[in-house]
Order: C-alpha cells, then sequence, then structure tokens
C-alpha cells in the first residue's frame, strides 16, 4: 500500500522518540533520499528520509553505500545540521509531510532553529532545508518560475506547504459527520466515499472499511440501506478510539509466493487466505524490511537489464562484422579467378583496341574455351592484367586475415553468450557484482572513474551433496567458473560441463576417491541444468579429469579446452544446494 497519513502519523510517534539526539554525520545515498547518523547518551542511530518512489522515514540498522563525492545538497546539510539536536518531529493533521526540527549552531556560533522538511506526496516528494522564518534555504528539487501551476521551491523564497487535501480529520470530527459525509456521496462506491472523505486513507484502508462493512460488495455510498449505514458509523467509531488510543499494529503483507505484497497498520481481511498478515515490532522496522527488499529486488532488475542491454548490444554489433567478414571472404574465395585473367591478358597476342571495355581470349585452363575479360578503358591491356594481378594479392591477403577475424568473431559470441547465460543463472547482489566487474575489464560496460577493483582470487561457489558424501561444486559465472577449474579443483577431480553450450563449470570432488556413475551422471544433471539448454529434456554433457582441462592463451574469461573426455546424455536436474 502507499505510505498514507495515518501510518504516518504512528511511524512519526516512534521517529519523535530520537528526539534529543545530535546529528553526527550526513550522507545522501542517492538523490532523493538522505541518511542521518543520530548520536545520544543511549546509543547511536540511523535514520532514513526518503521522498522517493519508497517514501518515509525510518531507522536502519546498516549503512548503506554513499557515493564517493557528497551532492551538494549533502554538503550544505553538514556545513548547517551536524552538531544539531533533533527538537521536534511534526506533521500537519494526516498529510503526507514531516517537518524535523532542529537546534543547531550557525558558522560564528550564534544558535539557529533549522527545519528539514521531507514531503512524500506521489510523484512530487522532495527534502527541503527552511530557516526559523520558514523561508527555503535550498531544496533537494529546486522547482522555478518555468512551471506557473506548480509550487515554487527555491532558495529565498517563503515556503508555501502542498495545498491540503480538506478532507475530515476522524480524530477531530465527531464519528457522525464523517459517516454522514461519506454516505452523502451519490454515485460513488463505497471504498471511493471513504478515500475522498476521510484524511490519511489509502486506498488500500478504504477498501478494507468497505470490505468490513458490505463484505466484497462494495456498493454506491449513498445507496446503503440502514442495517449497513448503522454498521459505518459503528465502524467509524471503533477505528476513531484505537486510533485515538494508539491501539494499531505494523502488520507486513505477504502474498501467496512468499514476496512481500504491502504493509499496513492493521490486519488486512479483504485479501482472503490468499495474502497473510505478518505482525512486526515496529512500524519503522517495517518500512526498513518491505523498502529494503523491494530495493534490492529493483536494484537487482535494474542491473540485469542494464548488463543484457548492453550484451545484446555487443552481440548485435559482432553478429553484423561477423556476416559482412564472412560475405568479404566468400567473395575471396574466387580469387583465382583474378589471377588467371590477369595470366591471359599477359600472354594475349591478339589485337585490342584502344578504349575497349572488354576482350575474349582463349583460356588455355579450360582447352581453349573463349573468355570475355572485363577491362577498364581508361587502362592499356598490360595496365589491366596488373590491375588484375593487384587484385588478386589483395584478396589472397584478406583471405588469410579474414579467417583469423571470423574466427576471433565466433569466440566473441560465444564469450557473450557465456555472459547473458551468467546473468540468468546469477542468484543475487554477490554474483551481479561479479558479473559487473568481468563485463568492464572486458570492455562490455565503461570503466568507473573510482579505482577498479582487484580481480578475485577466491569464490563462494553452489555447493551440493551426492552419494557416499561426495561434494559437487558450481561456479554461476565466468569469473566463477576460472576461479573453481583452476585455483580451486584438484587435478584429479571431475570437470563436467553442457557441451556446445554455455553454462557453469561444475566439479565433483575425488578426494582421492573412485568417483561411482551415479555421482556422475548427478553431477552432470545439474552441469545440464544451469546451461543455456537447461530448459530441454535431455543434454548432452562433457566430463574429464581437471588436469585435462587448460586455459588458452588470451582467452575469455570462462573459455577453455579440454580433452581425454566422455559423453554423457542427461536430463536436467534443479537441485537444490546444500550450502
Amino acid at each position: 500500500m502507499p505510505l498514507d497519513g495515518i501510518f504516518l502519523h504512528f511511524l512519526r510517534r516512534e521517529i519523535e522518540a530520537a528526539a534529543g539526539c545530535k546529528v553526527d554525520k550526513i550522507h545522501q545515498p542517492s538523490r532523493d533520499m538522505l541518511t542521518l547518523a543520530l548520536r545520544s547518551r543511549e546509543g547511536n542511530r540511523r535514520l532514513v528520509l526518503s521522498a522517493s518512489e519508497q517514501p518515509g522515514a525510518y531507522f536502519v540498522e546498516t549503512a548503506g553505500t554513499n557515493p564517493p563525492q557528497p551532492p551538494m545538497f549533502c554538503m550544505l546539510l553538514r556545513k548547517r545540521l551536524t552538531g544539531g539536536v533533533l527538537t521536534a518531529v511534526r506533521q500537519p493533521d494526516f498529510e503526507r509531510v514531516l517537518f524535523f526540527d532542529f537546534d543547531a549552531c550557525n558558522e560564528i556560533g550564534d544558535r539557529e532553529k533549522l527545519t528539514l522538511c521531507l514531503e512524500m506526496l506521489p510523484g512530487k516528494g522532495n527534502i527541503i532545508l527552511l530557516d526559523e522564518r520558514g523561508v527555503i534555504i535550498d531544496a533537494v528539487k529546486r522547482i522555478g518560475f518555468t512551471q506557473p501551476d506548480i509550487r515554487q521551491i527555491l532558495p529565498a523564497c517563503p515556503y508555501v506547504p502542498p495545498h491540503p487535501q480538506n478532507k475530515l480529520d476522524i480524530l477531530r470530527e465527531p464519528p457522525e459527520t464523517v459517516c454522514s459525509a461519506v454516505l452523502s456521496k451519490t454515485g460513488v462506491k463505497l471504498s471511493d466515499a471513504f478515500l475522498r472523505v476521510v484524511a490519511g486513507f489509502s486506498p488500500l484502508a478504504a477498501r478494507e472499511a468497505s470490505f468490513h462493512i458490505c463484505g466484497e460488495e462494495d456498493p454506491d455510498a449513498a445507496a446503503l440501506p440502514e442495517p449497513q449505514r448503522k454498521k459505518a458509523l459503528c465502524y467509524i467509531e471503533t477505528l476513531r478510539q484505537a486510533l485515538t488510543l494508539g491501539c494499531v499494529a505494523p502488520f507486513l503483507i505477504v502474498d501467496g509466493k512468499g514476496e512481500n505484497a504491502g504493509f499496513s497498520y492493521f490486519e488486512v481481511k479483504q485479501y482472503g487466505k490468499g495474502y497473510t498478515c505478518l505482525p512486526r515490532e515496529s512500524f519503522s522496522a517495517l518500512l526498513c524490511e518491505y523498502y529494503g527488499e523491494k530495493t534490492a529486488a529493483g536494484l537487482d532488475r535494474r542491473l540485469r537489464l542494464q548488463f543484457e542491454r548492453a550484451v545484446q548490444t555487443a552481440a548485435a554489433r559482432e553478429s553484423k562484422k561477423l556476416a559482412a567478414r564472412i560475405n568479404e571472404a566468400q567473395t575471396a574465395e574466387d580469387r583465382e579467378s583474378l589471377r588467371i585473367r590477369a595470366e591471359l591478358l599477359t600472354t594475349f597476342t591478339g589485337e585490342c583496341p584502344p578504349g575497349a571495355s572488354s576482350v575474349t581470349v582463349a583460356n588455355y585452363y579450360e582447352e581453349n574455351k573463349p573468355v570475355t575479360i572485363a577491362l577498364n578503358p581508361a587502362l592499356s591491356l598490360r595496365a589491366n592484367a596488373k590491375n588484375y594481378y593487384k587484385q588478386y594479392a589483395k584478396a589472397k591477403t584478406a583471405s588469410n586475415v579474414l579467417a583469423a577475424l571470423i574466427e576471433q568473431g565466433r569466440k566473441e559470441l560465444a564469450y557473450l553468450d557465456s555472459v547473458s547465460q551468467a546473468l540468468t543463472t546469477a542468484a543475487g547482489p554477490e554474483d551481479l557484482k561479479e558479473i559487473e566487474a568481468e563485463m568492464r575489464r572486458e570492455g562490455l560496460l565503461k570503466q568507473s572513474k573510482k579505482t577498479p577493483e582487484k580481480q578475485k582470487t577466491s569464490a563462494v561457489f553452489t555447493e551440493y551433496s551426492a552419494g557416499d558424501g561426495f561434494r559437487i561444486l558450481a561456479g554461476r559465472n565466468n569469473t566463477q567458473n576460472d576461479l573453481l577449474t583452476f585455483r580451486t579443483a584438484n587435478k584429479h577431480d571431475l570437470w563436467l560441463h553442457a557441451r556446445n553450450s554455455p553454462g557453469s563449470h561444475v566439479i565433483v570432488v575425488s578426494a582421492g576417491r573412485e568417483i561411482p556413475d551415479d555421482v556422475i551422471g548427478y553431477a552432470a544433471g545439474i552441469a545440464a541444468f544451469f546451461s543455456a539448454a537447461g530448459a530441454s529434456n535431455a543434454v548432452d554433457v562433457d566430463y574429464t579429469a581437471v588436469r585435462h582441462v587448460k586455459k588458452p592463451p588470451g582467452a575469455k574469461p570462462g573459455a577453455v579446452l579440454y580433452t581425454d573426455y566422455r559423453t554423457i546424455r542427461v536430463k536436467p536436474i534443479n537441485a537444490g544446494p546444500s550450502t
């Protein structure tokens, strides 16, 4: 659910407990997110203020990743707020706006009152620093006078709060007034009527109110019969009392797949058995858990898409080059005809009038059959023969060079296929980080300006257990494949890989024992599953001793040559790892 005003009301109460803490450090991980490190005698806490698509204010346990160079707004906050004391956290009515008041010192040591305003409006989130007169010092997102229909948010301008919703405050208005206003909406569903009338209600809260009153029907608000009108009034009274007494609890909403689907300050009933509501210890911990998973999952998806696009662009470019080279090589294969034409013109003793565009000669390579040779009218017969010799020499050289380029292009496409397969099987952020580092080294992504990380010399592989206690290790990308095969495996261990298909290197650790056929078949099934042919019913898998696997000089990551191998056809096995 979106972060509504009522949820924010209880979240504010939790954050206000940090009043009296000093601001120790300030970071800005992204454009619309701040992290304030707060220090007090009771301990240190990190407060996140987010005006992004995942808005909110909540405490986190661990520090996030910060840019190497802090943004200008972050530098301003460090100058004005560091050492300041958080004195209060305010929320105007049930609006999605929080004001964080600080008692700070200016450059000459005088005390000053500053306020950090966190606006969490859909699509218009912002973080604004105000002085004690309510004048804007600066903001994360400046809005100038080029947009007259939108509030101007610029330094030295007075702060104007977002336009109020003009809805009824359920804590201040009598329940009868709220109920009457909801049920007076003609031609409007009951859930929409709650959403339009009650301040701080999200669509989820409005639907839940309708569900409690009318079940799954959600009828016209003004058309409710008298029994349901009484039920609506009773629901509003009960909700008002719960909000007044603070008898609410944070709940994480989980769908049937176990994935986080939302959050609320009440146990949601409208979804039935398809969803589960899990209680959490605090509203702040709830947001941290929900946004943490969503942010990580979203980042993973974005990185995958970014890397996949880079691989697809490189593959399309390489395929185009390869096709052009193959076409040029086919043309160069006709070079013998160029040499023959040159020789025939050199030995021709007949007459050829000046400016002729062709000449017919006897081809002594084919029993003196007549053959017509095209000429350049601007050149003499001897010059045309010399020109054909030049074309032949060029075609001969091109044929030799193109053969190497074509082979190189095919290897590059095979490598790009292996990167694409690694992105498919990547298990999480660490795998994506390894793939990113590899892509930067190979030029598929631009090198970052910061100091490049050293190439890893060890990795955590996916491990499986087979019969008789044999360990099976699998790499999940090219970097891990090279580390597994050439730095981790013993020369007597067994190496497996899907035949003619990009995928994982799989090692069966022999530990000096002979590996039985059933273990080889099991490991081959794992190698088949973690390959581009993993969706097939049967896959050919090659296996050999590690000592027969070599890394050619200058080869791409993951590329190997192997000898003395056998092949087994297996069905891919989606086995659960033991670690």
